[in-house]
């Protein structure tokens, strides 16, 4: 299974990273105007990356009992599935309301 071989806990670590670094403050200044430029674009990239992170990790929790995942991927995972809920994809919003719903259904244990 994907849940047991940590793909939840990649696709996690992917949906809720921060792209920002500090890496381009040492550059010329020329070059990080030109980095300032595309870190718009690099912003949707990784909001796009985020949200099919997410989109996947709903995937793979529609059809796999979240009993079988680590308990700090699942709580990890609650937040950014609740924002995929609000996601342009209707599919990706059916998709996460089901895999929280499966989350729910775990019980207190």
């Amino acid at each position: 299974h994907l849940a047991k071989r940590g793909v939840l806990k990649a696709l996690l670590h992917i949906g809720i990273s921060d792209v920002q670094t500090n890496a381009g403050s040492n550059l010329p200044s020329s070059v990080q105007a030109v980095s300032q430029r595309e870190d718009v674009r690099s912003k949707d990239d990784s909001r796009d990356a985020r949200e099919l992170a997410m989109h996947a990790a709903a995937r793979i929790l529609v059809s796999v009992d979240p009993n079988l995942c680590s308990i700090d991927v699942i709580d990890g995972l609650c937040r950014p599935l609740l924002q995929l809920c609000n996601a342009d994809s209707q599919l990706a919003q059916f998709e996460a309301c089901l895999a929280l719903t499966n989350i729910a259904s775990m019980g207190p244990e």
